[in-house]
């Protein structure tokens, strides 16, 4: 048994609630987002930004991640297809 210092306490790990429900990640990033309308210094696209990646889970984080770079991946592909197809009319 380990003894506690005055004013600390023990939390549970936060990982056995996984199968807790959650509000959808919209309604969590608009929370976080009034309460960063207070932040200076940021214009209100960084905020957005930054409440989403504060109130996403770790794997809405990766699914975000991963959904980004795949459309950006084929984006580059559709324009690469295109430059390549108005260079060979040329």
């Amino acid at each position: 048994m380990t003894s506690l210092a005055a004013g600390t306490s023990l939390h549970l790990c936060r990982m056995k609630d996984a199968g807790k429900i959650r509000p959808p990640l919209a309604v969590r990033a608009a929370l976080v987002l009034a309460l960063l309308k207070q932040v200076r210094g940021l214009d209100d696209a960084e905020k957005s930004v930054h409440a989403l990646g504060l109130a996403a889970t770790p794997q809405e984080r990766w699914d975000l991640f991963e959904n980004l770079h795949i459309r950006d991946f084929l984006r580059c592909r559709r324009a690469l297809a295109k430059q390549r197809r108005s260079k060979t009319r040329s």
